[in-house]
């Protein structure tokens, strides 16, 4: 059994138990975040635009949001939108649907980051990316707290440069990650740059 070792980390991992150790440290983002926003109360998260439009075209009224008495048509994010539509539309309209939704998002960013640093660097650096990204105060504040894009935001990236990085890259493997990128990017036009 080959052992790796850093010398910044004296900690040996086996390569074969360090998938075990990305699972548990995502399992653990999932559990933490799900214990944090019920205990804090889920009703209690605050919506932004996606949430609001995903409610609106639900309802009938199209894609837009009311903002100072003024309702603004297509002024909002579509691809984390139609997200909220399909979950809200499948498992009602509940804030629970999108906090447990971003909650899992965040355990696949943990094991995506773990992925990448494992690949680039070394099993400990890759535990060490999932540890950090699972812990991330904003991650983390933003996903008990608010109903917004950003654990998606960043799960498409990563999961897109992870997908890059297999070793066995195929023409499926290619626009699977081209599709994760191009939906970041029109989520958020500033990925452009990546």
């Amino acid at each position: 059994m080959r052992e790796c070792s850093a010398s910044w980390l004296s900690l040996p991992i086996r390569l074969e138990s360090d998938a075990k150790w990305a699972v548990g440290v995502a399992a653990g983002a999932f559990a933490t975040r799900m214990a944090v926003g019920l205990y804090l109360g889920v009703a209690g998260m605050e919506p932004f635009e996606p949430e609001v439009i995903a409610r609106h075209i639900l309802a009938g009224e199209g894609f837009g949001h009311w903002h100072n008495e003024v309702y603004f048509r297509s002024l909002g994010s579509p691809p984390f939108a139609i997200v909220c539509t399909i979950l809200y539309f499948l498992f009602g309209q509940a804030k629970s649907v999108l906090f447990f939704a971003q909650a899992l998002v965040s355990a696949g960013l943990a094991v995506s980051c773990w992925f990448i640093g494992r690949r680039l660097f070394s099993p400990q650096v890759g535990l060490l990316a999932s540890v950090l990204v699972a812990s991330h105060p904003g991650l983390f504040y933003y996903d008990t707290r608010k109903l917004a894009p950003l654990g998606f935001d960043a799960a498409l990236v990563a999961g897109g440069i992870a997908l890059c990085l297999r070793t066995q890259w195929s023409g499926r493997m290619a626009a699977l990650a081209g599709l994760f990128h191009g939906i970041a990017v029109f989520e958020r036009a500033p990925f452009v740059g990546l």
